[in-house]
């Protein structure tokens, strides 16, 4: 499938056109306007182009029914083919670090440098998948909150103000609280006749969630330069995943204080820095 993606350049006479470029790839539920902060800023600090991609069933890219990692995977090879990119820096966050470390381990001569950000390399819990799926049905819910004849920006204040009213407690982490579920400019929606929708397929994202197709027996060994990221919040448990070690022995691991699943969200500036540091050295 091909992918939507958005192309961020460094500053002219920046740019040192001898680098691999850098791939974002979003979490679940996300689109690439996640990265619409980060990417530009990246692209000026580093020299490199910066791609940020919708994954299928996400943002502009199409819908389909088949999805699993392996698909996915599978768009982001193709990706990677159709613009003559024959290495990258992945940097991926939740389902996008699994689908780069995913790549880095079947093709670990396309990766120059994985960052993943707050993703194991594990199968998902029960606990895990529920928190998920009630997250999902909060989304849903969500759309019913918009005030008619809301604007856009009116819109997405009525879904953050909801979601954040009925987070679970267990999801209500402090920075979650204080900093919103989302910023407002990359929550994914769209307006399609006089209702508002979501830009993701959250009936198949929920059917792969709950049926496992995105879970992977894991083989190879990536050893190249990896960092993952994790929040000391987060309900991914990535500091006590052996199986990173295993698969990725040159894997660094670095927890932020106080984030959760969102760590690009809840402190984005500290994310920023480490994420620069970790391409530039």
């Amino acid at each position: 499938m091909k992918l939507a993606y958005d192309l961020y350049l460094p500053p002219k006479g920046t740019e040192n056109k001898s680098l691999s470029p850098i791939i974002f790839l979003h979490g679940r539920l996300d689109s690439k306007k996640t990265w619409k902060k980060f990417a530009p800023e990246i692209a000026k600090r580093t020299g490199r182009e910066v791609y940020a991609t919708d994954a299928r069933n996400h943002g502009d890219s199409s819908w389909s029914e088949e999805i699993n990692l392996d698909v996915l995977v599978g768009d982001l090879e193709e990706f990677m083919n159709d613009l003559d990119i024959d290495k990258a820096i992945l940097i991926g966050h939740s389902l996008g670090g699994r689908t780069s470390l995913a790549l880095a381990l079947k093709k670990p001569e396309a990766v120059e440098k994985l960052i993943v950000e707050d993703m194991d390399t594990k199968n998902y819990d029960s606990i895990t998948k529920r928190t998920i799926q009630q997250i999902i049905f909060l989304l849903r819910e969500s759309l019913k909150q918009i005030p008619p004849q809301a604007n856009e920006t009116e819109a997405k204040k009525a879904i953050v103000a909801f979601i954040k009213e009925k987070l679970p407690p267990a999801q209500a982490q402090p920075q979650i609280k204080e900093r919103g579920v989302f910023e407002l400019d990359t929550i994914p929606i769209k307006k399609e006749g006089n209702t508002y929708v979501w830009q993701a397929n959250l009936d198949v994202l929920e059917d792969m969630l709950m049926s496992d197709r995105q879970n992977n027996k894991f083989s190879g060994v990536y050893t190249g330069d990896a960092l993952f990221l994790y929040g000391t919040e987060s309900f991914f448990n990535v500091k006590d995943d052996e199986d990173i070690n295993k698969f990725f022995p040159r894997a660094v691991k670095v927890p932020v204080e106080g984030a959760g699943h969102l760590i690009h969200q809840d402190y984005p500036g500290e994310f920023l820095k480490l994420i620069t540091d970790f391409i530039m050295k």
